[in-house]
This record gives structure tokens, sequence and C-alpha cells, in this order.
């Protein structure tokens, strides 16, 4: 370390200080342990010793003085390690512009360490001042459990019980009270058990040889951690011999009360001035700064400087108007000027013409309380941040405190909860297991789930934390349960399980509708080529009644995918009339045979704009939840017609609208209560007491709706059904459509196609008609015969048919294949999913028809002949 580098700096800094410079580890050693320094600089390696070394003594010698590692070699590994063994900081010799302020911070840091330690010890000194106290004291001081059996008592005490040793504890104290006062002293030792107030009385008590004493005793609440009551501390004062001594042995007495209290003796003079101070007790001296000298033939409110933990005049003249002790409790400061708290109980000595002859004013210290208090409220309050619910039971399970986030989770106030089981006001449950309590005893801690009630009648589930709190003595003593609640978070996660299984089943529908596309597919185009060779027309309409079926098939399997899919579609104008009668024959195909589908939608019924998958799931969600308002069957009726719209509705709707569809979905079921009309387009609100709806379903038809310019309304009552109205607006382009006639089957001219299927089906079936149709074909079961086909005869391919879904090669990489090639022709490609990606990607690029599975002759027959037809 360059030592007269630093020490210049430390002198350009600003800092006057004496350097001492050692080298070797035995001159380090001696320093330390001989001498004292305010900070202590070292570099982490030198010629005899280490750093690390140097901070070890430094350690053991001088604990409290700041060690700062200046060095240039120092890694930040073992920087950070020197930090954890006590270093105050490390510095870079390249980085010394940190060194001063490093040293300034060290300094401060070493400071405050000292005054905590110095305010540590000091309160360890009170405490062992105050044992010292009540162990010498005459004052008769005890400790009561909340069920009043002795936990502790003072020398003075036990002497009064005639006890020498420990035998007292666990006794109940109330049985030496005598019986004509035994019920009023207990009454008040509930009443400051319960912390209602500090409680002084005065009753007699029976000696162990049967004497009756005169007591006064001050009850007060002994707090724990937590805040709430553990104990109650006792003091007493034997009152027999004063009754029965004179005035000076009175004043005498009341001088030597209990020692933590500041006791102050005056005359019984009030007016003009004020008392005079006869007497003080050490403890005055203690608590206000006050050397007793100086207080002594004063009075009390013109001390210099004066004293402001003295208890105002007009509490000393209520003293005088009551017979009992006033008793009170201010702010004040001490002689330094320091601010404390402090409980005064001012008490009158009287002649035997109850004239007040002398005051005594006794003053305990209550900085220390009112600071615990202070931090049981600001910790009150910060816990009525939290929207958790915040638990605090005895071990019985009986709520001691509850914050506000409990409330309002429960419904229940503090009052209403305190001393009730939690188990049973909530009705708590879980799956399985021990009781939580029990693991809670054996572990210190247990986490999971429980499904509570709240005083609504509300289920809700909570994901709970519970804790082991412990006494001083490590005893088990509380239970903190930390609650909260996760239903919705439980109803998203249900949702979301639900969502995946969808997207499952839908990737399952892919293939399954794959496979179902091959079997209808031979089907059509078989009606097709069969029907061609009849002549009989009963055989014709047989013939065309399995092609109707097929076809009724294969959009059942296209609605099905598609819904199971969730495809969005594509926004258009939606023919509503053919999109209601679809999902009417959807439930007619899949609802119980008990519920009449009825449709009642006209033919000219004009079309609105949107997304036919959207409105599809939402008739379909209307048509679901009438169905389950129906468990033992009745009617399903569907209605739509081009009405003008209600002012009422109007104001809802868009204004600029031509005219609206009104589609009523009407159900002759169990019908809604008002209660529940009122929330059931809200999320996850359900009446569905089997557990198997999400809730969301009338939520999704009204947010449709809402998104297609629309409105829904309901109308029900119990028992008499419900009628769902939703308003949609028309087309702007509405116009009125005519029938398309087809065009006329194009017949080949000898082209030579080549045809891909992997379904030998459907490749038979396809090569008949395209033969059939004057085509020459060459078939491949796979993309690679495809592939290997072409390039043996590739002048004399001019189209390509084929599949997208087929193993080894699928359409979609057999058409990048082909091109690579140098292949030119057209390509007509079948697909089952038309909505799938790699199939939307096809449809972009030029020289490529989709024809979608299954499809018919003629269908199939218009894709081909795209590609040689002129138009007109």
């Amino acid at each position: 370390m360059d030592a007269e580098l630093i020490g210049a700096l430390l002198q350009s800094g600003g800092m006057k200080c004496a350097v001492r410079r050692v080298q070797a580890q035995k001159d380090f050693t001696q320093a330390v342990r001989d001498e004292k320094y305010d900070v202590i600089l070292s570099d982490h390696a030198m010629p005899s010793f280490d750093g690390v070394t140097a901070l070890q003594l430094a350690r053991t010698h001088c604990p409290d003085v700041p060690f700062i590692f200046v060095s240039g070699t120092i890694g930040e590994d073992v920087a950070v390690d020197s930090l954890k063994r006590g270093a105050s900081d490390y510095i870079l010799k390249h980085q010394l512009r940190r060194l001063i302020p490093a040293i300034h911070r060290s300094l401060r840091e070493s400071e405050a360490k000292a005054e905590q330690r110095r305010m540590e010890e000091e309160v360890h000194a009170r405490e062992r001042l105050f044992q010292r106290i009540a162990d010498n004291t005459d004052e008769l001081i005890a400790v009561l459990n909340l069920q009043g059996k002795l936990v502790y008592a003072s020398p003075s005490f036990r002497q009064l019980f005639g006890d020498k040793g420990d035998g007292l504890f666990g006794v109940e104290a109330m049985a030496q009270v005598h019986p004509e006062d035994r019920v009023a002293i207990s009454f008040l030792f509930q009443q400051t058990a319960a912390g209602k107030s500090s409680q002084r009385a005065e009753f007699r008590f029976l000696s162990p040889t049967g004497a009756v004493r005169h007591i006064e005793a001050q009850g007060s609440v002994i707090l724990d951690a937590g805040g709430n009551v553990s104990e109650v501390a006792i003091v007493c004062r034997d009152l027999t011999e004063q009754r029965k001594a004179a005035e000076r042995l009175e004043v005498l007495e009341a001088g030597l009360r209990l020692g933590q209290e500041a006791v102050l003796i005056t005359d019984g003079q009030l007016q003009p001035l004020g008392p005079c101070v006869l007497s003080v007790n050490p403890a005055f001296t203690v608590i206000t700064g006050c050397p007793a000298g100086e207080v002594m033939g004063k009075r009390p409110w013109a001390f210099d400087p004066p004293v402001s933990t003295l208890p105002p005049m007009d509490l000393m003249q209520q003293a005088v108007e009551s017979a009992a002790p006033v008793v009170s409790e201010g702010r004040g400061h001490r002689k330094d000027g320091s601010e404390c708290w402090v409980e005064w109980t001012i008490s009158t000595l009287r002649d035997n013409r109850q004239a007040v002859t002398h005051f005594v004013l006794a003053m305990r210290d209550a900085t220390a309380r009112h600071s615990a208090e202070k931090r049981v409220r600001d910790l009150a309050l910060l816990l009525d941040q939290t929207p958790d619910a915040i638990l605090v039971e005895g071990l019985d399970q009986r709520i001691l405190y509850g914050n506000r986030g409990a409330q309002l989770i429960y419904g229940w106030s503090m009052l209403e909860m305190a001393g009730q089981r939690a188990m049973e006001l909530f009705l708590e449950r879980r799956q399985e297991g021990r009781p939580i309590r029990d693991i809670v005893l054996e572990k210190g801690e247990w986490t999971g789930e429980l499904t509570q009630i709240t005083r609504s009648g509300k289920e809700v589930t909570m994901g709970s934390r519970w804790l082991l709190l412990r006494d001083a003595d490590g005893a088990p003593e509380r239970l903190l349960c930390v609650n909260s609640d996760i239903t919705g978070l439980k109803q998203l996660e249900a949702q979301f399980l639900r969502s995946q299984r969808r997207e499952t089943i839908g990737a399952l529908a892919g293939g399954i509708a794959h496979e179902l596309n091959n079997i209808f597919a031979p089907v059509l185009i078989a009606s097709d080529l069969v029907r061609a060779k009849l002549s009989d027309d009963a055989t014709r309409r047989i013939m065309d009644t399995v092609k109707t079926s097929a076809l009724r098939g294969a959009d059942l399997v296209k609605q099905i995918l598609a819904f199971a899919r969730g495809t969005q579609g594509k926004p258009g104008v939606v023919p509503l009339g053919f999109l209601l009668r679809d999902v009417v024959q959807l439930a007619q195909n899949t609802f119980s045979r008990a519920i009449q589908v009825e449709a009642r939608v006209p033919a000219d019924l004009p079309p609105i704009r949107g997304y036919p998958l959207q409105l599809h799931q939402a008739l379909l969600n209307l048509f679901v939840n009438a169905r389950d308002a129906m468990p033992e069957g009745g009617r399903l009726i569907v209605a739509a017609s081009r009405v003008k719209a209600p002012e009422s509705i109007r104001e809802k709707l868009d204004g600029t609208a031509a005219g609206f569809i009104l589609v009523t979905v009407t159900d002759t079921g169990m019908g809604i209560s008002a209660e529940s009309r009122e929330k059931i387009f809200l999320p996850f609100f359900t009446t569905n007491q089997t557990g198997d709806s999400t809730g969301l379903g009338l939520t999704a038809v009204a947010e449709i709706v809402r998104n297609h310019g629309g409105i829904v309304e309901v109308a029900s009552e119990p028992g008499r059904g419900s009628t769902f109205s939703i308003y949609l607006p028309e087309a702007p382009e509405y116009q009125a459509r005519t029938q398309e006639r087809p065009d006329d089957t194009h017949l080949g001219n000898g082209e030579t196609i080549l045809l891909v299927e992997d379904d030998g089906a459907v490749l038979d079936m396809t090569q008949q008609i395209l033969t059939s149709s004057r085509y020459h074909v060459l078939c491949a079961r796979n993309g690679l015969e495809a592939v290997a086909a072409f390039q043996e005869r590739r002048d004399e391919i001019d189209l390509i048919v084929t599949d997208l879904m087929m193993p080894l090669m699928d359409g979609a990489a057999l058409l990048h294949a082909l091109r690579r090639l140098g292949c030119k022709a057209g390509v007509v490609c079948i697909t089952g999913m038309a909505d799938n990606a790699r199939a939307k990607s096809l449809d972009t690029e030029p020289g490529v028809v989709l024809v979608e599975k299954p499809f018919t002759a003629d269908a199939l027959l218009r894709a081909v002949a795209r590609f040689w037809v002129k138009p007109d």
C-alpha cells in the first residue's frame, strides 16, 4: 500500500488525522491490541502476511473499529468474502476517490452500532434494576395468568401468604380474598384481563393465620409480542397498618410505594399557588431527571427548568372532590427536554374531618408501553392493507384476531368472529388428510387449499398458509393463518384445462375428419357414377338419397371440426337463415329425443355481416343452455324475422343500420329467477349445480353479439321457461340473391392427369370419375411415387390432382418438390381441412385450386376444367 499517497489523499480531502503504518504481523497485532484507532486501512497482499489475517486480528482485538481494504489486486469474490468476514468496505487503488467517502460512512456506521449497543445495555440494566427493586421492595407484586393463578410473586407477596419458597405458583389468587369482596374483585380482574382499563381496588385479604388485612391493588395488563393480553400484573399495598397509624405514618408509608413509580408527596394546599413538595423517592429522579434536592420545598409547577411530566392542577382538584384516586396519562418532557409518556395516580390523605392534608402523586413511566402499542397499531394498519385474510387463532382454533381483509372476504366483523372456532364458523374443509392443527403442531407450518363458506353462503377456495407461533420459552402459543381467495384463479385454471382439452379434441377431430372424409368421398363419387348409368327413376331417387345422406354426414363433420378447432373464419356476409337451420339440424341430431327442436325461419331472411363461426358458437351456447334447463324434456323453438327494433332497443344499437334481424331462442324449461337474471351474463356465474358448467357460455354469447353490433336480452320467470332475444343489424350490402345455375360439366379431351391419393377407395373412385370424363389417369399412392412418376413421364402430364394429407410426403411437400423439378402443370389439391395453415398457404399459390373433401364428381370436374377452359 502506498502509505504516502493515502496520507496525501486524506489531507487533500480535509481529513486531519494521524497515520501509523505497519508492515509486519507482529507490529500490527501489538498496535491493535495496545492502542486505539478510528479506522484501519489494509492492503490485501503484503510481503510478510496478508490482509485477511489482519482483518481477523482486528476483529479479535478491536471489533468496533472500521476495517477497509485498499488494494489493486483484490478480486470481486475475495472482496465479497472479506465483507462477509467483517470488513467495512474495499477500495481498488485505481478508485481512490471512493476512499474518503468510504471512511466517513464506516465511521458513521461504527458510531451507530456503538449507540445501539449502549441502548441495549441500558435496557438490560433497567431490567436488572426492576428485578432488584421487585425482589427488595416492600410492595406486594404478583403476576397472574388469565385464569387468575399466580405465575410470579415478589418476596413481600410470598411473605403475606406465609410462603418461603415457590409453593405459591399455580395457586388460585382469589381464594385468599375475603368472601364478601371476592365477587367484586373477580369482576375487576376479568375487566382488567379483557383490556378494558387499568383497575385499582381496595379489598380485605385473609392471611394464613386468619387475620384480615386491608389491601389496595392496582392491576394492569401485560401484552405479548402480538399485542394480546397474556398476563395481569398486580401491585398491592397493605393498608392495614396505614389505617391504624397516625397521619405522619401514613405520609411515610405513601412515600415507600412501588419502586418503579416515581412518588412525590406534597401538602394539601391547592390555592393560591398550589401545594409544596415534601418528599420524593429516587424513582422520581430517574423518570424526570430532577434531583430530590432541586424540588424539595418547591411547588411542582415552579421547577426551574419546568418539568412537564407532572399532572395538571385540575386533576388534583378532581382528587379532592373524589374519594377514589384519580388516574390519568399524558405525554410530557423530562428535564433534559426528551419526550416521555407517564401515568399518574393522584391520591389524597385526609384527616378525621376528611379534609385533604397531603397529595401523593405516583408517576409511572409508560414510554415503553406506548412505543409497543404504537408498533402494534402500525402493524395492524399494515395488515389491514393486504387483501388476504389474516387470522390469529388459539391452539383451540378460536379466532383471536382478524384483519380487514378477513372481514371483507368472510363478511363477519372482528367482534363477531372473536372467540368463534374458525373451522365451524367457515365450515372449513379440505379433501383429505390429518387435521391441519395437528400437522402445524408437529411440523410448525402447513400450506394447501381449503374450501370455506362466507357469511352470505358463498363457497370460496382459499390458498392457505399456516404458521405456529411460539412464546418466549418456545412453547406453542397461537396459530397464524394467511388465506388468499383463489376462487377466480381456480375457475380460470379449470377453464384453461377445458381449453386444453378442447385443443386436444380439435387435434383429434382433425385426424378423425380426415378418415371420415375418405369414407364419405367414395360414397359421393360412386353415387354420381352409378346414378349416371341408371335409367329407372325410382333407383335414381335412391341414389339421390344416398348422396344427400353422405353430404349431410360430410357437413356434420365440418361443423364438429370447425367447432372443436375453434377456427375464427373470415368476416363477411352471413346468410343467417342457413346458419340457424344448420344449428337446428345439429341440435336435432345430438340432443335428447325428449326435446323437440323447432325452427321458424323465413326463406327470405336478410343476411348479416360478421363471423359465421362466432355466431354459430353463440347460437349453440343458447341451445345448450336451453337443453340444460329442460332435463326432463320440452320444446326448444328458434325463430327469426326482420323487424324494426323498439326505441328502447335502438338506443343501445347501431343507429345507422337499415334494419335489424330478431332471433329468439325459447325453451319451456325451469326458468330463471329475477336475482339470477341480473347476473346471468357475468363471467363464471352459473346456476348449474353439477359443477360441469364454467359459467362462461352466456358471457360469450353477450360478447359475440356485442362484437356484431347487436344486443341480447332475456325474459324469464321461474317455472315458465325462458326467451333469449338477439337483435343484429342486417348487412348494409344486402341484395336479394339469385340462385346460381351450375356450369355444364366439362369433359376431357385425353389430357393426362397424375392422381395422388393414399386411400385406396378414394383413389379408385376418383380415377373412375376422371377416366369416365375422357381423361387419361396416372395413379400414385403417395408423394414419393408421384415424384418418380413425374420424372419418368413429365412431358405427358397436364395436371396433378393430389390429396393434402398423406404419409411419407404430403401434398404441400409434393408440390414444392415438383416445382423444384421444373413442373409447370396445374395442381388440384384435395383436403378435408380447408382452414388448415398448410392448405391456406397453398390456396394463395398460382396454379393451385383447393377442393374440399368429401367432394362430388361435379365439384372435382369443375376444379379440373378451370385449368383449360377459357372464360366467356
